[in-house]
């Protein structure tokens, strides 16, 4: 049940912004920090390589937990793709 906190509470804090952002693969791409609201002073546009990233340790370690106990394999399998698809992003923001 901590893992489950841990997850939902990672989510609560990813933004549209950062969604949005993990879904281009421009890195001079810029958005509003608040992606309902219209870009201003306010609200200015910010590259994506400065909007937080959804952190997903808390499914790292739930991966850890299971493979060591051999549970639930599937979700194993999902999460390390995830984690693959994301290294990969970020090798390739570094290469820009």
């Amino acid at each position: 049940m901590e893992t489950d906190i841990a997850k939902l509470t990672s989510i609560k804090q990813t933004t549209l912004s950062a969604v949005l952002c993990a879904n281009v693969y421009d890195a001079n791409f810029a958005i509003p920090l608040n992606a309902f609201l219209a870009g201003d002073s306010k609200n200015p546009a910010v590259p994506c390589s400065q909007i937080p990233k959804l952190d997903l340790s808390p499914w790292s370690r739930s991966v850890k937990r299971n493979l060591d106990t051999g549970e639930d394999e599937r979700e194993n399998k999902l999460v390390h793709l995830l984690l693959e698809i994301l290294k990969e992003g970020e090798a390739g923001d570094e290469m820009k």
